[in-house]
């Protein structure tokens, strides 16, 4: 075990009692409330579960409780890199979980200084200090009537699937929160006292709120950004299901409100830039005029498999990490492709391989892939993957060179491209700009789920 920190520990802090002269709270775990007193700085504020009671110890008789790199979610292992080594964090983007894991015990071997960089992270999706920060949000009374009215036209299934924090409430409750909203519209001074019930309220209870589903202040339907497979099943089922009017509805609601409120309420959009946000305004216009779009993505996620789907966000992520993530309305596929490296080409087309249905159904469902497709036959589609899947990386690197030759003159052209475009019917470039325009489609759903 590690021996005690003499420092500070961050608030929201788990951790284990130690030495104190109390035997029966020993080994007792605590979740640190407060930071140090001016008046007691060797002291915190800590909650004991064992005993329902919050005790100020001295720092001393605390240390972190120690969790295996194993036991950490994808989040946590990202917001530890992130405080641990941001170096080691930018290199992150499309690791899997276990992959993950393993740079983290490289990059903070200790311990102790493990779980430390955690507490020290920002909080996740989701927490209570999240739902502290969602209920601060600056709402004036015309959002509050925006999202009500918004609740009022959509089906209690619609936004169960949409909203995590509604997704234990039941058909009345749902309506009540509407109807909530609308009064509270009509009663700044109501807005006011529920702000301050939920900053006074302990972590605890706020943890115990969120997981019976209470709305803990007003938001819009979201997810968070690392959705399970199940979660972006029910995305796909719920913005298919949605009129174009609800769409313009949610459209009109992002670009009337303010980014920083939309960020602090919507786990999902909290490292959006102002840019993005309107970005997936605009994208959601986009789709209300083009509905198939979103059945089509809808049918495909049903066949994948939870690994298949976390693969398809790696690769999602390490397409559109940083500041390159893209303005959904207008991007042109061909730019996805542009910065396509030979490795996440090669992991796309893995991905397509176990699942060459996606492939099939998408040239199937969307007229345009159709069209530039011609005649190809399922026969083909595989040979043309199992091509470039057995392609060196020199191969493959030269190949994303032809891709990304939009409107220049693809001369001289390679033999392997030749051999694998003459798979594909000469479409080959067509083909995976198509799918690369459904990875935009994809990668919505993943932030407005």
């Amino acid at each position: 075990m590690t021996e005690a920190s003499v420092s500070p520990f961050p608030v929201g802090s788990r951790v284990i009692l130690s030495g104190l002269k109390k035997e029966d709270f020993n080994s007792k775990t605590g979740v640190v409330k407060s930071a140090p007193a001016s008046s007691s700085p060797d002291r915190q504020q800590v909650y004991v579960e064992a005993f329902g009671r919050t005790f100020g110890l001295k720092i001393s008789n605390l240390r972190y409780e120690e969790r295996a790199t194993s036991s950490l979610s994808v989040p946590e292992l990202r917001s530890l890199l992130a405080s641990a080594s941001p170096s080691a964090s930018s290199s992150a983007a499309g690791l899997s979980r276990a992959e993950l894991a393993a740079l983290v015990d490289e990059t903070v071997p200790d311990v102790l200084d493990r779980m430390r960089h955690l507490c020290a992270s920002p909080p996740p999706p989701g927490s209570a200090e999240r739902v502290r920060a969602a209920a601060n949000a600056e709402l004036d009374p015309a959002q509050l009537r925006q999202q009500a009215a918004m609740l009022r036209g959509m089906s209690p299934s619609q936004i169960r699937a949409s909203n995590p924090m509604m997704a234990g409430l039941s058909d009345a409750q749902i309506a009540q929160a509407a109807a909530q909203m609308e009064t509270m519209a009509g009663d700044p001074e109501a807005m006011r006292r529920a702000r301050e019930q939920i900053q006074n309220m302990s972590g605890e209870d706020l943890e115990r709120m969120r997981q019976m589903g209470a709305p803990s202040a007003p938001s819009a339907p979201s997810a968070p950004s690392s959705v399970t497979a199940e979660q972006m099943r029910q995305a796909g089922e719920q913005m298919a299901n949605m009129t174009p009017e609800q769409l313009r509805q949610q459209a009109q609601m992002i670009r009337t409100m303010d980014p920083a409120a939309l960020r602090q309420m919507n786990p999902a959009m909290a490292n959006l830039t102002d840019e993005q946000v309107r970005a997936s305004a605009d994208q959601l216009e986009a789709m209300a005029s083009n509905p198939e779009a979103i059945k089509m993505a809808q049918e495909q996620m049903k066949h994948m498999s939870p690994e298949d789907m976390e693969e398809m966000q790696n690769l999602q992520r390490s397409m559109f990490r940083g500041e390159d993530k893209p303005d959904l309305q207008n991007m042109d596929p061909s730019q996805i492709m542009e910065n396509m490296d030979p490795a996440q080409l090669k992991k796309m087309v893995g991905l397509l391989k176990k699942n060459p249905g996606m492939l099939k159904t998408m040239l199937r469902s969307n007229p345009q892939a159709a069209a530039q497709a011609g005649n190809l036959s399922d026969e083909n589609v595989d040979r043309m993957l199992s091509a470039i899947d057995g392609m060196s990386e020199e191969q493959m690197t030269k190949m994303v060179g032809v891709l990304g030759a939009a409107q220049r003159v693809l001369s001289p052209l390679l033999g392997a491209w030749r051999r694998v475009n003459a798979l594909a019917g000469g479409h080959l470039r067509d083909l995976l700009l198509a799918l690369a325009a459904y990875l935009v489609v994809r990668t919505l759903l993943g932030w407005l789920a």
